[in-house]
């Protein structure tokens, strides 16, 4: 019987020690499922991450273009001002030249219509 009980309490021993090893494990797997979990949600906040930075650089990318187009509208804009108010002064140039050209004509005519009635005086004095 002294045999049958060390028998026994090395079974028990088993038994307690598998009992152990079983809860070991289990816990192990709980701590792994859970490492896992973890993971992936991680994964997946860095994943919405490299998208939200993705979309920041295009915008950024976009708005570098938007305000590239702008300046160069603007430059084309200025550009433009500047050649029409260029053409304006060289009409306005032309302009006043044409208007002292004509009233130098005008001049010219008058003293002529003036010189041809005092001449025309003289002729009608003298008969």
């Amino acid at each position: 019987t002294k045999k049958s009980s060390t028998s026994q309490k090395l079974r028990d021993d088993i038994v307690q020690i598998e009992a152990k090893l079983a809860k070991q494990i289990l816990a192990r797997a709980k701590a792994e499922t859970k490492a896992k979990e973890i993971a992936q949600e991680y994964e997946s906040k860095f994943k919405d991450m490299q998208v939200a930075l993705e979309e920041e650089k295009k915008i950024k990318s976009d708005a570098e273009a938007e305000a590239l187009k702008s300046q160069k509208m603007s430059k084309e804009l200025r550009n433009n001002v500047q050649k029409l108010e260029d053409t304006l002064r060289v009409k306005e140039e032309a302009a006043l030249a044409e208007l002292k050209d004509t009233r130098r004509k005008q001049r010219r005519v008058q003293a002529e219509a003036e010189a041809a009635k005092a001449a025309a005086a003289a002729v009608l004095e003298a008969t």
